[in-house]
């Protein structure tokens, strides 16, 4: 059944604007109970499964967060999926979808009874239990299933009642925690209208639980958040680790008003993906309850996770806590952000002579320590030990004075994050020089910065050359609407990177780019020409001017390759601006690198590129100006090819592509190769119910790869193929095909199709470890559809890859892939849906076809 495109529309509107007001990432177990009975149809069964699928997907499902478990119930418990170990959102979908109904009677009291036990024996302590039962009809003992569903509303289980008709509305009632959680639909194909109504109502349940489960009542005021003064910035990168005392001398009013402090403080934060990340840790004698720097958590749920810290009540073992945090931003801390522990205790550690040693490590690692001291047994020294200065030193006399220094701990933790970074390099502040009054640089573009970390750079100079580019940043135009930068670094190898994408505002750049590591190796300018296109192409905006600037002190490793890369790139149209550094200078190979001897600058030494800053920033501000009024105008790009829809294709399939990229591949023809691919992964039926898709780069070895899971949207997988590198070197299809296998086993879901797609212009290297692999595969349900491009391919080889012959394609060169790809598109489909079909047919005649698939997740707990 269709559902009217005015209720879904309304479905949908009601779900963002909710979404909009709660946030529900937060801790939750949730069991749904699930009526397996023989009065459901089978029909009716998929419906069941479906709307269950669709819940989890709606549901907020962490290792932090929700968690989701599933029991079947007939006479008897019948198929279950536990609490723990954990499983993620795609997990419980493919589990969902294989539960087998049992058809018997409707024992609704069993099943909520051994819901209860997986609660009480799987659940997570401290966390909102919340039972869904979903049936068609009565129980077989009503008075047995109130008794059963009063005993989990005792036990602290929120109950949600699902039914299907309208006749036992009164049992419902009874079994649901209230009136309002009972949930009616007039028959299994609309159950799917109740998907939003019931996440709203476990969103609600979850964080009102969330909120209030503490036991003992503190007045406290409303939490303050105090602007920060304008002479400090907090937006910017730091790890902050808040290591909080847990033991037993701590009461459990305090331990609650310890927690409220370090909600209050994060949020006085500026916490997000690019700025601050917040860890937490509790300790006693052992380690408690812990918080990890990732993945990034958002600042509500941060505070939510604070208030729910549980209190081990052992002793006071500071050095484990220390180490603890140590081990955390060692592993979860980023490269280029400043690192802070905050230890908060209330007393002597156990062992102070360890505490000490704990903390100077940590400080010989670049981390800063803050100390905070609570109660009337001061102990000074053993503070002033473990802080990194005095000045990082609080004392307060009880828990309830905490929120005193709220403002002067974040002032001093915003200080130490910015100072920490900013004088890692240079103590000079960026001067900003405003563009000449007739030139107009507010406007949008994508300007990448190319920076050489070769050997050949003393530190010194590294350091100037990271000066140089965040003070031309600071004379950009940077804002969400106009200037985007990205960077990167290269050598012999890429180094770090920042990316167009997200934005980044000019303070975050400029730091970021002054904590640039430099690798150290040689100069393969080639390397990091191709990997700043592959920026531009894939995080820029489709209407931006784009300028790449490359920063270089001698010729690079390859010439040749440099030359052909910048040719490449001013084919894209990209404007490149290059500046060459040092006494051997190297201006021919600059000439052929620049657009054209107006956008080649050339300096002494890395202290003379303070001096073309302006100059430089003049002309990139007359570069996108004129570009942006003309270029993008005059030169449209076609528009992407879009294929009727292929009917019965948009089922569940995984699809792995395998791309060859030898040496004998020139780099236009390699972005032909993307294109086609990019374009026929556009035209499949890409979405979390049909079509998941994943890429193998390879020549000599395995190259750039891209697994079928997590899921990834047509975008998202276009951004992939537009940033794999081209591998050169030889034909190693057997790796390939060993890659592909591997990805099935482990991500592929259960009774989906597999289909493999080669595409290559070689011959394998190793015919007989090819031919085997392609075997193992076959055997192991992989479909595989050939394209063979030029002259030099086996095409007897690619024929006994293929799976039959109407599945073999040649092309005579890369030009003529995307008229392909149609074709190509609609054997995918057609290998799909045929079986699909013979799937179908073989479940008719034997319904144990799957049985040992499942009978290895039958019990998944």
């Amino acid at each position: 059944m269709k559902l009217p495109i005015s209720l879904v529309l309304v479905a949908l509107m009601a779900h963002n604007a909710y979404q909009q007001v709660l946030n529900c990432y937060v801790p939750a177990d949730i069991m749904i109970l699930i009526d397996g009975s023989d009065s459901i149809q089978d029909q009716n069964w998929r419906e069941i499964k479906n709307f269950v699928s669709q819940l989890v997907t709606n549901f907020d499902v962490g290792r932090d967060a929700i968690h989701v478990g599933f029991v079947v119930y007939s006479s008897d418990v019948g198929d279950h999926i536990g609490l723990q170990p954990f499983k993620p959102k795609n997990v419980l979908r493919t589990l969902s979808g294989i539960l087998r109904q049992p058809k018997a009677s409707t024992n609704t009291a069993k099943g909520i009874a051994y819901v209860r036990n997986e609660f009480k024996t799987r659940g997570r302590a401290g966390v909102p239990k919340i039972l869904i039962v979903i049936t068609d009809g009565s129980s077989d003992n009503p008075r047995e299933t109130r008794k059963q569903a009063n005993i989990a509303k005792i036990e602290g289980i929120r109950v949600i009642a699902v039914g299907i008709g309208q006749t036992f509305r009164d049992e419902l009632r009874q079994i649901a925690s209230r009136p309002e959680k009972v949930y009616t639909a007039a028959s299994f194909a609309t159950l799917q209208t109740l998907v939003f109504e019931i996440q709203r109502m476990v969103c609600t349940v979850i964080t009102t639980t969330t909120t209030t489960t503490t036991a003992i009542p503190i007045p406290t005021k409303p939490p303050v958040v105090i602007p920060v003064p304008s002479d400090k910035i907090c937006d910017v990168p730091g790890d902050i680790v808040f290591v909080m005392d847990g033991s037993d001398s701590i009461d459990d009013a305090d331990f609650i008003r310890q927690k409220q402090f370090v909600a209050n403080l994060i949020d006085n934060f500026e916490i997000s993906t690019d700025a601050i990340h917040v860890g937490l840790i509790v300790y006693s004698t052992i380690i408690g309850d812990t918080v990890g720097l990732q993945p990034p958590k958002n600042k509500e749920l941060l505070k939510i996770l604070a208030r729910n810290l549980r209190h081990p009540k052992v002793g006071t073992n500071t050095a484990r806590g220390i180490e603890r945090a140590r081990d955390m931003i060692r592993k979860e801390g980023r490269a280029m952000a400043p690192k802070m522990i905050v230890v908060i205790t209330d007393g002597r550690s156990s062992s102070p002579k360890l505490t000490v040693a704990q903390a100077n490590m940590a400080k010989v690692e670049g981390i800063t320590l803050v100390s905070v001291g609570v109660g009337t047994q001061i102990f000074s020294d053993e503070l002033n030990q473990i802080a990194s200065s005095r000045r990082k030193v609080f004392e307060v006399s009880d828990f309830r004075s905490l929120e005193l220094i709220i403002t002067s701990m974040r002032d001093l933790l915003c200080q130490a994050i910015t100072t920490t970074t900013s004088t890692t390099t240079t103590t000079q502040k960026p001067t900003y020089i405003p563009p000449p009054d007739d030139l107009f640089c507010n406007v949008p573009a994508d300007v990448g910065i190319l920076l050489d970390g070769s050997d050949s750079i003393a530190d010194a100079d590294w350091t100037k050359q990271k000066y140089f580019i965040a003070s031309l940043i600071n004379n950009l135009a940077v804002g969400r609407d106009t200037i985007h930068v990205g960077v990167v670094v290269f050598s012999t190898i890429i180094g770090e990177t920042v990316g167009l994408t997200p934005f980044k505002p000019k303070e975050l750049l400029m730091i970021l780019s002054n904590n640039l590591k430099q690798p150290k190796v040689g100069t393969n300018t080639a390397l990091g020409i191709q990997r700043m296109r592959q920026m531009l192409a894939s995080q820029g905006r489709a209407n931006a001017p784009k300028v790449m600037i490359i920063v270089t002190d001698g010729k690079s490793s390859s010439p040749k390759r440099t030359v052909a890369q910048a040719s490449l790139a001013k084919k894209e149209g990209i404007t490149v601006i290059a500046v060459g550094v040092g006494s051997q200078l190297f201006r021919e190979e600059l000439s052929q690198i620049a657009t054209n001897d107006r956008k080649l600058f050339t300096v002494s030494d890395f202290q003379g590129l303070q001096q073309i800053i302006v100059t430089l920033r003049n002309l990139i501000c007359q570069v996108i100006t004129t570009t942006s009024t003309t270029q993008l105008v005059t030169t449209p790009i076609p528009p992407p090819v879009t294929l009727q829809p292929y009917p019965g294709c948009e089922v569940p399939a995984e699809i792995m592509f395998m791309m060859h990229g030898s040496d004998d591949i020139k780099d236009d023809n390699w972005g032909m190769n993307k294109k086609f691919v990019s374009s026929l992964v556009r035209n499949l039926y890409v979405n979390r119910g049909a079509h998941h898709v994943g890429m193998v780069v390879y020549s000599s070895s395995v190259g750039d790869h891209m697994s079928l899971q997590p899921f990834k949207e047509v975008f998202d997988v276009q951004n992939h193929i537009n940033s794999f590198s081209h591998p050169r070197g030889g034909a190693n299809t057997a790796a390939a095909l060993a890659k592909i296998r591997e990805a099935f086993r482990t991500h592929a879901r259960g009774g989906a199709p597999k289909i493999g797609v080669l595409i290559t212009d070689q011959k394998s290297t190793t015919p007989a470890d090819t031919k085997l692999q392609a075997e193992l595969a076959k055997n192991e349900g992989v479909q595989f559809v050939t394209l063979g491009i030029g002259s030099k391919v086996n095409i007897g080889e690619l024929a006994n890859i293929a799976t039959d012959s109407q599945k073999l394609f040649r092309a005579m060169n890369f030009k003529r892939l995307e008229s392909m790809m149609p074709r190509i598109r609609d054997m995918i489909c057609e290998s799909n849906c045929n079986y699909t079909s013979d799937n179908n047919n073989n479940n008719n005649n034997n319904n144990t076809s799957s049985s040992s698939f499942y009978s290895s997740a039958r019990f998944y707990t």
